[in-house]
């Protein structure tokens, strides 16, 4: 589930993008910092619910063969460094 998540990430992007330029239309598109953070939260959703699915996957031992581990892992990462990337704002 992790890594798909990951792949999920991508898609969601898209679809806020999308939705962005739909909103701002023609007109220049500007944030303040409280919105900027915001939208942050909201694009960090899906990578923040792929990581605490794999960490409950750790847990639970529902990864069986090398192959799932090694995907819960990748998956894991993945997240991480999406989590990382959009709340790197919330602390600088």
């Amino acid at each position: 589930m992790p890594i798909t998540a990951v792949f999920a990430q991508f898609a969601w992007l898209a679809i806020l993008f999308l939705g962005i330029l739909f909103l701002a239309g023609d007109q220049p598109f500007t944030t303040t910092p409280a919105q900027d953070r915001l939208l942050d939260l909201i694009a960090a959703l899906p990578a923040v619910a792929g990581f605490l699915l794999g960490v409950a996957a750790i847990a639970r031992g529902w990864a069986r063969t090398t192959i799932q581990w090694m995907c819960v892992y990748l998956g894991l990462m993945g997240c991480a460094s999406f989590i990382v990337w959009f709340g790197w704002e919330f602390f600088h």
